[in-house]
């Protein structure tokens, strides 16, 4: 749940060459709040001051969301970095991180759209998925992407935000972060071969089934799940479900029904009764990103190829007209910043933190069918824009 900001004695507080205007609040979270900051010394260029104090959160995981960010800012799909301080006030120990300021984020500009054309929507969602395929081959994994964390930069591009809750991988055998469909443990590229994460992260609408079970998961395999949810709601105005969990009654539903219709795309518009507005390549590519087995979803890189194939070929989109009409009969609109029922803490198993809304999920075995491939098959000929076959039927897919 979003905390209020700290208040600080003075207005204005300069740190180094940066004067941190205290009474131009950008946002607040959980563990910080974003502040204007411009440079007093330089060329006043105005930017984003993070602060977070250390009785919002370990001083150690501070610490590593600077260091991660320092790592990988210098990409031109994540934020900009110019610089870090701590800094000790009335209220405590503190970091102050000079953020690259962008004019929005994403979650404010589809509120403002409801949905994007598709052309539009792949065009973001390609520059989403470069920069965390970059983060993949740096070993990182983002563990909390969404919307609200892909900020648009002054020239309209997006730029990846808060690596508050990532995690790097040191030591594992596998250096090649692209899972093997089908063969989780054979050579290079099985997920299994790598450190093995509990932790439950993120915001409930993103995460992946397979973190709220609590079993162990794979950050790289969880990051690509909160893609396919964002290209969702980027293309139709709002959420599959608000959790991948058993307890929830759409997404054990569209889960079930996936098989029947090929798609779990397909099966979350067959809940409601409503035709799927979008065209089979988009279909497709979230499909690919939202499989229920880790093992079988696709990775960043190939989401990233995916995503330019299904570019190549826009000539039959559909307006932003039509898929707002299907969207209206549709009840799972997008939450507001900071929406209390959105935010999971970062927690352990057993936490207490997560055990309300976790404790119907028993296992693995009873909600969630792993071994289901939800492969696709075709029934013509026909060549579809990611190399399968489309099938000449409304639903464009049947299942094997």
């Amino acid at each position: 749940m979003a905390m209020a900001p700290l208040r600080l004695p003075e207005q204005t507080v300069r740190v180094s060459r940066w004067s941190i205007d205290f009474g131009s609040i950008i946002g607040s979270g959980t563990f910080g709040s974003v502040y204007r900051a411009r440079d007093d010394e330089g060329s006043g260029e105005v930017v984003a001051a993070k602060v977070i104090y250390a009785s919002r959160m370990r001083w150690g995981k501070i610490l590593s969301e600077v260091r991660l960010l320092s790592k990988v800012a210098h990409h031109d799909g994540i934020i900009g970095l110019h610089g870090a301080h701590e800094v000790t006030n009335a209220n405590g120990h503190c970091v102050v991180m000079l953020l690259e300021m962008g004019t929005g984020d994403l979650l404010d500009l589809l509120t403002r759209k409801r949905v994007m054309a598709e052309a539009e929507a792949l065009r973001y969602f390609r520059e989403i998925v470069g920069a965390v395929e970059f983060l993949h081959t740096q070993r990182i994994a983002h563990r909390d992407l969404k919307l609200e964390n892909v900020l648009i930069s002054a020239s309209g591009a997006c730029k990846l935000a808060d690596f508050g809750l990532a995690h790097e991988y040191v030591g594992e055998r596998d250096l090649d972060p692209r899972a093997v469909p089908g063969r989780p443990s054979e050579g290079v590229g099985g997920w299994r071969e790598r450190e093995v994460l509990y932790d439950v992260c993120g915001s409930k609408s993103y995460v992946a089934p397979e973190v709220l079970l609590k079993l162990g998961y794979d950050g790289y395999s969880a990051d690509v799940w909160s893609l396919g949810i964002c290209l969702f709601a980027m293309l139709t105005g709002f959420f599959p479900f608000t959790e991948a969990a058993a307890h929830n009654a759409y997404f054990t539903v569209a889960q079930k029904q996936a098989a029947a219709y090929g798609s779990l795309t397909l099966a979350v518009f067959g809940l409601y009764n409503t035709p799927c507005p979008l065209s089979l390549r988009a279909v497709e590519l979230i499909d690919q990103l939202l499989r229920i087995s880790p093992v079988l979803r696709c990775s960043a890189a190939d989401a990233l190829a995916f995503t330019r194939a299904a570019e190549s070929g826009l000539d039959g989109q559909l307006a932003p007209a039509a898929l707002e009409a299907a969207a209206a009969a549709l009840p799972l609109m997008l939450p507001p910043h900071d929406s209390p029922e959105q935010e999971v803490s970062c927690s352990t198993p057993g936490s207490s933190s997560t055990s309300s809304y976790m404790s119907t999920c028993d296992s693995i075995t009873d909600h969630i069918d792993m071994a289901c491939p939800e492969r696709l098959e075709p029934r013509s000929g026909q060549a579809s824009p990611l190399g399968k076959s489309a099938c000449p039927s409304c639903c464009g897919w049947r299942c094997r």
